[in-house]
């Protein structure tokens, strides 16, 4: 088992360069001497360089903060999907739209509540306007 001249940690005869201090390490041919110049003299405490204090900086891994509140419900989502229930369909498609494009904007809850709202006041509507469409167009004998 080979030692650093340096700092003293073992190791294996095929490594090259010290894994601590990056000295190169002795590859001399078996029955060679070193030079007397070679031996690097250990390191003491007076040969390392002193460090400025810089200050401490925080980690880079973020930290877990407080969850964040759940987004408010839309209250045009809302209008819609209530006013298609009642069967105010005129009311019920306009605040659809309107409640998708908040949605979008702000990020809000209730997306699936104005699509809802709009896939059923759009066929309701269709089908009331036909409805009196036809009777007002019915010719009476």
């Amino acid at each position: 088992m080979k030692f650093c001249a340096r700092c003293g940690r073992t190791y294996d005869p095929v490594d090259l360069f010290c894994e601590i201090c990056g000295i190169e390490l002795d590859v001399m041919p078996a029955g060679r001497a070193p030079r007397s110049n070679s031996v690097v003299p250990p390191l003491t405490k007076q040969a390392i360089p002193e460090v400025p204090n810089e200050p401490v900086t925080a980690p880079s891994v973020p930290i877990a903060s407080a969850p964040r509140p759940l987004a408010t419900w839309n209250a045009a989502a809302i209008v819609a999907l209530v006013t298609m229930v009642v069967g105010f369909t005129i009311v019920a498609i306009p605040a659809g739209h309107i409640a998708l494009h908040q949605i979008k904007r702000t990020g809000a809850r209730g997306r699936g509540m104005a699509i809802f709202a709009l896939m059923i006041a759009y066929p309701v509507f269709i089908f009331w306007t036909v409805i009196v469409i036809v009777s007002l167009t019915r010719v009476s004998y």
